[in-house]
C-alpha cells in the first residue's frame, strides 16, 4: 500500500486516477487517511484531505483520525488534521484531546493543541 510506505508520488497518481480516498483496506478495514494518521505522515494526511478524504471517518473501534493521533502522540499528522479542521477552536473536543494527551504524556501533541487553541485567541 502506497500510504504505508509514505509514497507521496504514488498517492498523487492514485488521486489523479480517481481512487476512492475513503476505501478501507480489506485486511484491517482502515482508510488511507487513518493509516497515514496512525503512522504520523503529516504531508500525506494533507494530501489525502485536500483530495477529499473524510476527516471524520471512523475505524472499526469508532475512532477518528483526530482521536487516533492524540492517543498515539502523532504531532505531524495532528498539525495536518488541524489545518483542515473547521471546528471552532473553542470546542470542548480540543480541551478533551488536550487532557487526553497530557494524561498519556504526549507533550508534543499538547503543544500542538495549545498553539491551535491560542491561534483563535482561546
Amino acid at each position: 500500500m502506497a500510504v504505508c510506505q509514505n509514497n507521496i508520488e504514488l498517492v498523487k497518481l492514485l488521486v489523479q486516477g480517481g481512487a476512492d480516498m475513503d476505501a478501507p483496506d480489506p485486511e484491517h478495514r482502515r482508510t488511507p487517511l487513518l493509516v497515514a494518521a496512525l503512522l504520523d505522515y503529516g504531508e500525506l494526511v494533507d494530501l489525502l484531505l485536500t483530495a477529499g478524504a473524510d476527516a471524520e471517518i471512523r475505524c472499526g473501534r469508532g475512532e477518528t483520525p483526530f482521536t487516533i493521533v492524540v492517543q498515539k502522540g502523532c504531532s505531524h499528522a495532528l498539525k495536518s488534521l488541524l489545518r483542515h479542521d473547521r471546528t471552532s477552536r473553542r470546542s470542548p473536543r480540543f480541551l478533551d484531546a488536550w487532557n487526553d494527551a497530557r494524561r498519556l504524556g504526549h507533550n508534543n501533541v499538547v503543544l500542538v493543541l495549545e498553539e491551535h487553541i491560542m491561534a483563535e485567541g482561546g
